[in-house]
């Protein structure tokens, strides 16, 4: 599938999930359909890395692409969740954003221990709840309604606070969607920001 409306200028950047890289990821792959040039973000290069400094990799690959309005940003589980942190310190810039399958929760085992319980999470569930995650441009958060990674309550107070998000929910999906609906998704999202 080419996409005939790409606009020449539009770049793509790609913050994967957590193990996936170019040679797995099937994002990737459906983007790279699209656009030959699409720089990633494979989370093994940074992972050994402070928070913070996971957030500066962003900032500075974000505005090494150019225009900000002219990038196209798609992110997918962990790299979601870092990109909603990014949004909380540059709130100011009008990016295009495309959350897929974002890992917006923490959960305990059956044992009581959180089985996963990412960095600043009590930071992010607070700016989603006081509204303070601001999105500007043409957002989308796609999710799977069977996805254990998702807290679909702060999703909804994300939806709520942002009348340019549009959130999408598929029934029958978990946390990682075939590439049949990656590539309907993408390339409606890419439609929608080439203008």
């Amino acid at each position: 599938m080419k996409a005939k409306y790409l606009k020449n200028n539009l770049n793509v950047y790609f913050i994967a999930g957590r193990e996936e890289t170019k040679r797995n990821s099937e994002i990737f792959s459906v983007l790279s359909s699209f656009r030959k040039d699409v720089t990633i973000l494979e989370i093994a290069t940074i992972e050994k890395q402070t928070f913070a400094e996971q957030l500066d990799k962003i900032s500075e690959d974000i505005s090494n692409l150019g225009n900000p309005e002219e990038t196209v940003i798609v992110s997918r589980s962990y790299g979601s969740y870092l990109l909603l942190h990014f949004n909380l310190i540059k709130p100011e810039l009008s990016l295009n954003q495309l959350f897929l399958n974002p890992m917006i929760s923490s959960f305990k085992t059956k044992d009581g221990y959180f089985g996963i319980m990412p960095p600043r999470y009590k930071t992010l569930v607070e700016a989603i709840s006081k509204e303070r995650i601001k999105f500007n441009g043409v957002v989308e958060l796609h999710v799977g309604e069977k996805d254990f990674h998702i807290d679909f309550g702060l999703v909804k107070l994300l939806e709520k606070s942002n009348k340019n998000l549009s959130v999408i929910s598929y029934k029958n999906e978990g946390h990682t969607f075939e590439r049949p609906l990656l590539e309907i998704i993408i390339s409606n999202f890419i439609k929608r920001c080439s203008f």
